[in-house]
């Protein structure tokens, strides 16, 4: 199981390992028990109903978030949301970039609920990344959290160094 005091490296194997034996699992090959799988799902957190938000840990932690507070999507065929602060860091600088996170999905059967949305977003605040990378990793989360027909993120960071940049990404349909 992931423990904190453990190299990051090693934990991420290690779920990568147990994430193969739950798919052979699931697909009939009795790697594991049911209840061996279940003690390695992560725990899903839930926002509080009212009140401020705690601070995320981490993105990996709020797309768990993002999955829970996911509701029965009604009738709608689009559904477009824009985060207008978004912050992450500059990996190699170390500075903030500040700028416009739009999401744009077809829902399935789950719709993204909008205050999970605002904390998955916050939790790129103290993440270091490129904006073509922060694009492709929120539409996969996206994609884990609701499993939509077709999404697609746009990242528009604001102008640093006389330079504007827009990066999207596209999964599904």
């Amino acid at each position: 199981m992931y423990k904190k005091n453990r190299a990051d490296g090693e934990a991420e194997q290690e779920l990568r390992d147990i994430a193969v034996l739950m798919e052979r699992s699931k697909e009939g090959h009795g790697v594991l028990s049911e209840e061996m799988r279940q003690s390695y799902i992560p725990a899903m957190k839930k926002l509080p109903a009212k009140g401020p938000l705690p601070p995320p840990e981490n993105p990996r932690e709020a797309r768990e978030v993002l999955k829970a507070e996911a509701f029965p999507a009604p009738n709608v065929q689009l559904v477009t949301m824009t985060g207008t602060e978004f912050t992450s860091l500059c990996p190699k600088t170390g500075q903030p970039d500040f700028g416009t996170v739009t999401i744009e999905y077809v829902p399935k059967d789950r719709c993204l609920e909008s205050k999970a949305l605002k904390y998955y977003l916050w939790s790129y605040r103290n993440e270091g990344a490129f904006c073509e990378a922060l694009a492709a990793q929120i539409a996969d989360d996206v994609v884990y959290a609701i499993k939509p027909k077709s999404v697609t993120v746009r990242v528009t960071q604001n102008v640093r160094g006389g330079i504007a940049l827009v990066a999207e990404a596209s999964r599904g349909a």
